[in-house]
C-alpha cells in the first residue's frame, strides 16, 4: 500500500490536465486513470506480468470523444477486462488450499448444467424428429446454453480436466456430443497430464473419438481454410504496423474494426467476431510487450505445475483450446482458465 500511495502522489499532479471552469469530465476520467495507474504499482509488487498487461490496458484507454463509435466500442473495455482478469487471478491465488475444493466443484456443477442443457436439446430434437430435420441440423443443434458447440465443448473439456476419475466418462461423453476436434484435443491433453501412467489404456480411445467426431462433424476443411485466412490477415496486420503498434498493440477493439474492413475488401467471406486464435488476437491488441507478459506469466506458473494435478491439466486445456478458438476472450470460458492460473500462482507463495 505504501507503493500505491506513492504512485498516487506522484501521478495525480501530472495527470491533472484540462481542468477549467466547471470541472469538465476529463477531470473525472483522469482521476480514474490515476487510481488505475496506482493499481499498476500495486500489481507490480505482486505479479509483474499482470502489471504490464494492466499498464497496456490503461495506455489504450482513450477519451471517448477521440474514438469512433464509442457507444459500440467503449474505449474503457480493455481496462475493465484486464482489471477483471487481475482481480480474479489474485483473489483465487489468496484462497486457502482447503477451500479450493469449493472452486473446483463450482466449475464442475456449471459443467453439469451444460450437460443437462445438451440432454434437453437432444431429447427435444428426438421428440420433433417427425419434422424432418436434416442431419446437419441435428449435428449443429447440440450447443448447450453458450450458443456455440465448440465453445461448449471447450468448456466441457476444461471440466473434464478437473473431474474426478468416476466422472470422466460423463464429461467425456459431453465433449464427444459437441463434435469438436478442438475440444477433443483439449481432453487428450487433460488425460496426458492427469493420468500419464495409464496412457496404454486411454490412448486407444482417442482415434475412436476422432472417427466418431469425423463421422458426426464431417471434414473440417472449410473451418480450417477460413481460420487460416483470418490468421494470415491478423499476422500481416501486426507485421505491417508501425513500431508502436507492434510493441504496444492497438487496444481491445482493434480486431473487430479490422475484421469489418477485411470483409468489406472481400478478403474474408464472413465478419469474424474473434480471430479463433487467442494468441494472435492478443498480439494485435497488446503487441509484443503484452505477448511477452503472458508468456512470462505462463513460465512463472510452471513452477506450480505438477503431473497428475487437475488444476495444471485445466490450465493446459484452456491454453490448448485457445489455439483454435477464442476461449480467453469470453468471460464464461476465460475466467475459469484465469482461476486455474490463480490456483497455480497461489502455490508459489
Amino acid at each position: 500500500m505504501t507503493y500505491a500511495l506513492a504512485g498516487l502522489l506522484l501521478l495525480a499532479p501530472l495527470w491533472a490536465w484540462h481542468i477549467g471552469a466547471g470541472w469538465p469530465p476529463s477531470l473525472r476520467d483522469n482521476g480514474i486513470k490515476t487510481l488505475a495507474a496506482a493499481g499498476v504499482v500495486i500489481l507490480a509488487t505482486v505479479c509483474w506480468p499482470l502489471a504490464i498487461l494492466w499498464g497496456l490496458a490503461i495506455w489504450h484507454w482513450k477519451d471517448p470523444d477521440e474514438v469512433p463509435q464509442p457507444d459500440l466500442h467503449p474505449p474503457i473495455a480493455g481496462v475493465i477486462v484486464i482489471g477483471m482478469i487481475a482481480a480474479v487471478f489474485l483473489l483465487v491465488a489468496a484462497v486457502p488450499v482447503r477451500d479450493l475444493t469449493w472452486l473446483r466443484w463450482a466449475i464442475l456443477v456449471a459443467g453439469f448444467g451444460q450437460l443437462a442443457v445438451l440432454g434437453w436439446q437432444a431429447s427435444e430434437l428426438y421428440r420433433q424428429r417427425h419434422r424432418g430435420y436434416t442431419y446437419h441440423f441435428w449435428r449443429d443443434s447440440l450447443r448447450g446454453s453458450m450458443g456455440n458447440r465448440v465453445v461448449t465443448g471447450g468448456f466441457l473439456a476444461f471440466c473434464f480436466a478437473l473431474a474426478p476419475a468416476p466422472l470422466l466418462p460423463v464429461f467425456g461423453l459431453g465433449v464427444l456430443v459437441t463434435n469438436s476436434f478442438t475440444a477433443l484435443a483439449g481432453a487428450a491433453v487433460a488425460l496426458a497430464i492427469r493420468y500419464p501412467a495409464w496412457a496404454l489404456y486411454w490412448a486407444p480411445l482417442i482415434p475412436v473419438a476422432l472417427v466418431v467426431c469425423w463421422h458426426w462433424r464431417g471434414h473440417p476443411g472449410d473451418s480450417i481454410a477460413g481460420r487460416r485466412a483470418i490468421w494470415r490477415l491478423v499476422w500481416r496486420s501486426w507485421v505491417e504496423d508501425d513500431w508502436q503498434g507492434r510493441i504496444l498493440g492497438r487496444g481491445h477493439w482493434i480486431f473487430a474494426r479490422r475484421a469489418r474492413w477485411w470483409h468489406a475488401q472481400g478478403l474474408v467471406r464472413d465478419i469474424y467476431s474473434q480471430a479463433h486464435q487467442d494468441g494472435l488476437q492478443f498480439l494485435l491488441e497488446y503487441g509484443a510487450l503484452g505477448a511477452f507478459a503472458v508468456l512470462a506469466l505462463v513460465a512463472l506458473l510452471t513452477q506450480g505445475m505438477a503431473w497428475g494435478d487437475p488444476w495444471t491439466a485445466a490450465l493446459a486445456v484452456g491454453l490448448t483450446v485457445s489455439l483454435n478458438q477464442f476461449t480467453l476472450h469470453l468471460p464464461h470460458t476465460g475466467l475459469p482458465v484465469v482461476a486455474a492460473a490463480g490456483v497455480l500462482w497461489g502455490r508459489l507463495g
